[in-house]
Protein backbone atom coordinates (compact mmCIF):
# COMPACT_ATOMS: atom_id res chain seq x y z
CA UNK A 1 0.00 0.00 0.00
CA UNK A 2 2.57 2.35 0.91
CA UNK A 3 4.22 2.02 -2.48
CA UNK A 4 1.28 2.78 -4.25
CA UNK A 5 0.53 5.88 -1.46
CA UNK A 6 4.08 6.93 -2.79
CA UNK A 7 3.13 7.46 -6.41
CA UNK A 8 -0.29 8.13 -6.27
CA UNK A 9 -1.15 10.50 -3.11
CA UNK A 10 0.28 13.91 -1.44
CA UNK A 11 2.72 13.26 1.69
CA UNK A 12 -0.34 14.10 3.72
CA UNK A 13 -0.58 9.68 3.72
CA UNK A 14 2.59 9.28 5.94
CA UNK A 15 0.89 11.95 8.38
CA UNK A 16 -2.34 9.87 8.65
CA UNK A 17 0.32 6.47 9.10
CA UNK A 18 1.78 8.43 11.80
CA UNK A 19 -1.12 9.07 13.72
CA UNK A 20 -2.20 5.23 13.31
CA UNK A 21 1.30 3.96 14.89
CA UNK A 22 1.25 6.18 17.72
CA UNK A 23 -2.30 5.05 18.13
CA UNK A 24 -4.20 8.28 17.57
CA UNK A 25 -6.28 7.09 14.83
CA UNK A 26 -8.12 3.71 14.06
CA UNK A 27 -6.45 1.72 11.44
CA UNK A 28 -10.09 1.98 9.35
CA UNK A 29 -9.77 5.78 9.55
CA UNK A 30 -5.87 5.61 8.32
CA UNK A 31 -6.13 3.99 5.35
CA UNK A 32 -10.06 5.85 4.59
CA UNK A 33 -7.97 8.74 4.77
CA UNK A 34 -5.06 7.46 2.96
CA UNK A 35 -7.75 5.85 0.08
CA UNK A 36 -8.96 9.37 -0.57
CA UNK A 37 -5.84 10.69 -1.81
CA UNK A 38 -5.80 8.41 -4.80
CA UNK A 39 -8.94 10.14 -6.23
CA UNK A 40 -6.45 11.32 -8.76
CA UNK A 41 -4.78 7.87 -9.94
CA UNK A 42 -6.87 5.65 -12.94
CA UNK A 43 -7.03 1.94 -11.88
CA UNK A 44 -4.83 1.12 -15.06
CA UNK A 45 -2.56 3.25 -13.54
CA UNK A 46 -2.56 1.75 -9.85
CA UNK A 47 -2.58 -1.77 -11.70
CA UNK A 48 0.65 -0.74 -13.58
CA UNK A 49 2.30 -0.45 -10.56
CA UNK A 50 0.85 -3.45 -8.83
CA UNK A 51 2.15 -5.99 -11.73
CA UNK A 52 5.75 -3.75 -11.22
CA UNK A 53 5.74 -5.24 -7.26
CA UNK A 54 8.04 -7.76 -6.28
CA UNK A 55 7.77 -10.70 -3.64
CA UNK A 56 10.36 -12.19 -1.39
CA UNK A 57 12.47 -14.45 -3.94
CA UNK A 58 11.79 -17.20 -1.14
CA UNK A 59 8.30 -17.02 -0.74
CA UNK A 60 7.31 -19.36 -3.49
CA UNK A 61 9.81 -22.13 -2.33
CA UNK A 62 8.00 -21.51 1.27
CA UNK A 63 4.56 -21.76 0.14
CA UNK A 64 5.25 -24.93 -1.95
CA UNK A 65 6.96 -26.90 0.97
CA UNK A 66 4.10 -26.00 3.10
CA UNK A 67 1.75 -27.28 0.03
CA UNK A 68 4.06 -30.57 -0.13
CA UNK A 69 2.95 -31.42 3.66
CA UNK A 70 -0.51 -30.50 3.16
CA UNK A 71 0.25 -26.50 6.13
CA UNK A 72 -2.71 -24.74 5.69
CA UNK A 73 -1.30 -20.82 4.50
CA UNK A 74 -3.33 -18.35 5.64
CA UNK A 75 -2.87 -14.90 4.33
CA UNK A 76 -3.65 -12.08 7.25
CA UNK A 77 -3.48 -8.31 5.76
CA UNK A 78 -4.61 -4.91 7.15
CA UNK A 79 -4.11 -4.03 3.32
CA UNK A 80 -6.33 -4.35 0.45
CA UNK A 81 -7.41 -7.50 -1.08
CA UNK A 82 -6.94 -5.95 -4.97
CA UNK A 83 -3.58 -5.67 -4.77
CA UNK A 84 -2.73 -9.23 -2.70
CA UNK A 85 -4.63 -10.84 -5.02
CA UNK A 86 -2.85 -9.79 -8.12
CA UNK A 87 0.64 -9.43 -6.91
CA UNK A 88 0.26 -13.23 -5.81
CA UNK A 89 -1.52 -14.35 -9.02
CA UNK A 90 1.57 -12.81 -11.12
CA UNK A 91 3.68 -14.29 -9.06
CA UNK A 92 1.92 -18.10 -9.77
CA UNK A 93 1.10 -18.48 -6.51
CA UNK A 94 -2.88 -19.67 -5.42
CA UNK A 95 -3.43 -19.09 -1.98
CA UNK A 96 -7.25 -19.33 -1.58
CA UNK A 97 -7.12 -18.08 2.35
CA UNK A 98 -6.55 -14.33 2.31
CA UNK A 99 -8.00 -12.18 4.92
CA UNK A 100 -7.97 -8.95 4.05
CA UNK A 101 -9.68 -5.35 3.81
CA UNK A 102 -11.48 -4.97 0.03
CA UNK A 103 -11.48 -2.15 -2.17
CA UNK A 104 -14.76 -1.31 -3.86
CA UNK A 105 -13.11 1.59 -5.94
CA UNK A 106 -14.28 4.88 -5.92
CA UNK A 107 -12.01 5.77 -2.71
CA UNK A 108 -14.58 2.72 -0.94
CA UNK A 109 -12.96 0.41 1.41
CA UNK A 110 -15.28 -2.76 3.17
CA UNK A 111 -13.98 -3.55 6.42
CA UNK A 112 -15.30 -7.60 6.99
CA UNK A 113 -13.05 -8.47 10.17
CA UNK A 114 -13.15 -5.16 11.84
CA UNK A 115 -13.42 -6.41 15.46
CA UNK A 116 -14.29 -2.87 17.84
CA UNK A 117 -12.92 -4.28 20.38
CA UNK A 118 -9.18 -4.85 18.73
CA UNK A 119 -6.84 -3.41 21.17
CA UNK A 120 -4.55 -2.17 17.99
CA UNK A 121 -7.25 -0.87 16.57
CA UNK A 122 -6.98 -2.28 13.41
CA UNK A 123 -8.99 -2.35 10.32
CA UNK A 124 -8.64 -6.34 10.23
CA UNK A 125 -8.44 -7.60 13.82
CA UNK A 126 -5.74 -10.64 13.17
CA UNK A 127 -5.83 -12.02 16.26
CA UNK A 128 -9.61 -13.01 15.82
CA UNK A 129 -8.40 -15.08 13.26
CA UNK A 130 -6.04 -17.64 15.17
CA UNK A 131 -7.65 -20.75 16.52
CA UNK A 132 -5.40 -21.14 20.26
CA UNK A 133 -6.44 -24.87 19.72
CA UNK A 134 -4.29 -25.55 16.67
CA UNK A 135 -0.89 -25.48 16.46
CA UNK A 136 -0.20 -22.64 15.00
CA UNK A 137 2.95 -20.21 12.88
CA UNK A 138 3.10 -16.74 12.69
CA UNK A 139 5.00 -14.59 10.03
CA UNK A 140 5.01 -10.99 10.58
CA UNK A 141 6.78 -7.45 10.72
CA UNK A 142 4.08 -4.53 11.65
CA UNK A 143 1.58 -3.07 14.22
CA UNK A 144 -1.07 -5.15 13.03
CA UNK A 145 0.51 -7.98 13.82
CA UNK A 146 1.01 -7.40 18.04
CA UNK A 147 -2.08 -9.34 19.26
CA UNK A 148 -2.15 -12.66 16.74
CA UNK A 149 1.29 -13.13 16.87
CA UNK A 150 0.92 -13.42 20.60
CA UNK A 151 -1.61 -15.90 20.43
CA UNK A 152 0.69 -18.37 18.27
CA UNK A 153 3.19 -21.01 19.06
CA UNK A 154 6.03 -20.17 16.86
CA UNK A 155 6.43 -16.59 15.62
CA UNK A 156 8.70 -15.59 13.23
CA UNK A 157 9.64 -11.35 13.07
CA UNK A 158 11.31 -8.99 11.65
CA UNK A 159 10.37 -5.02 11.76
CA UNK A 160 8.38 -3.39 14.03
CA UNK A 161 7.16 -6.69 15.49
CA UNK A 162 10.53 -8.25 16.43
CA UNK A 163 10.90 -4.80 18.70
CA UNK A 164 7.11 -5.26 19.79
CA UNK A 165 7.96 -9.15 20.99
CA UNK A 166 11.02 -8.00 22.38
CA UNK A 167 10.49 -5.40 24.52
CA UNK A 168 7.04 -7.65 25.95
CA UNK A 169 9.04 -10.84 26.31
CA UNK A 170 7.54 -12.38 23.82
CA UNK A 171 8.88 -15.32 22.39
CA UNK A 172 10.13 -15.40 18.79
CA UNK A 173 12.68 -15.92 15.95
CA UNK A 174 14.14 -13.15 14.03
CA UNK A 175 13.76 -13.56 10.31
CA UNK A 176 15.21 -11.40 7.18
CA UNK A 177 13.05 -13.02 4.41
CA UNK A 178 11.68 -16.37 3.84
CA UNK A 179 14.30 -18.40 3.31
CA UNK A 180 15.18 -17.97 6.96
CA UNK A 181 11.88 -18.91 7.56
CA UNK A 182 11.73 -21.71 5.64
CA UNK A 183 14.95 -23.27 7.06
CA UNK A 184 13.93 -23.47 10.63
CA UNK A 185 10.25 -24.77 9.39
CA UNK A 186 12.23 -27.63 7.65
CA UNK A 187 14.19 -28.12 11.05
CA UNK A 188 10.66 -28.07 13.03
CA UNK A 189 8.94 -30.27 11.01
CA UNK A 190 11.63 -32.67 10.49
CA UNK A 191 11.64 -32.89 14.67
CA UNK A 192 7.93 -33.26 14.98
CA UNK A 193 8.14 -36.31 12.49
CA UNK A 194 10.50 -38.61 14.43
Amino acid sequence: MNEILGHFANAKWKGYDEEWLNGRISSCKCIKKQISLLRSASKEEILKLIDMQEIDPYFKSFYKFCLDLNIEVEILSDGLDFYIGRILNNNGIAIKNIKSNIYKGAGKVIFPYLNRDCLKKCANCKSSHINIDKFSIYIGDGKSDYCAASKCDIVFAKKALADYLKTNKIPYNLFDDFNDVLVNIKKLFSKRMR
